[in-house]
């Protein structure tokens, strides 16, 4: 499910971030961590996507210039202060926006898997089946978020 999310994800993702070329996506699971119980656990489930900025408009040397500031700006990330006043760079703001459009994807693939299995997100049937510890479905849910089926 994570999987079909990642590529769900990947096969959007210049859609998403124009000023961004896709060179790799891969996935796998090939890392481990120690549990409550100081036992490795393998397999864990991971995602790498590699991309080139480009950006364009430039007066001098070529018209189009792999520059990540520049690619971040035209796709409107700008270094700026939060609701707290906590500054953050546009890469921040990015990985942010990142971040939400990938949770969107994994809960429609959660809601897509409730459907063909008849059980519901928050549900204890749910909650026994899938380790769903790295996301939140409460917050998620009430952000309002529509899947397309």
């Amino acid at each position: 499910m994570n999987k079909a999310a990642f590529k769900a994800f990947y096969e959007q993702f210049e859609n998403f971030y124009p000023h961004f070329k896709l060179t790799i996506a891969s996935w796998h699971a090939d890392e481990f961590y120690l549990n409550a119980n100081g036992v490795k656990e393998y397999g864990i489930e991971h995602a790498h996507l590699c991309f080139v900025p480009w950006a364009d408009g430039y007066q001098r040397g070529l018209p189009v210039q792999a520059i990540v500031s520049k690619a971040l700006e035209q796709m409107s990330f700008k270094n700026s202060k939060d609701a707290y006043g906590v500054y953050h760079n546009a890469y921040w703001y990015f990985t942010q926006d990142a971040q939400e459009r990938f949770e969107d994807i994994v809960y429609c693939e959660y809601e897509k898997y409730q459907k063909a299995h008849g059980v519901t997100i928050g549900s204890e049937v749910f909650l026994l089946q899938w380790d769903v510890s790295h996301f939140s479905f409460s917050s998620i849910r009430q952000k309002g978020r529509i899947c397309r089926t």
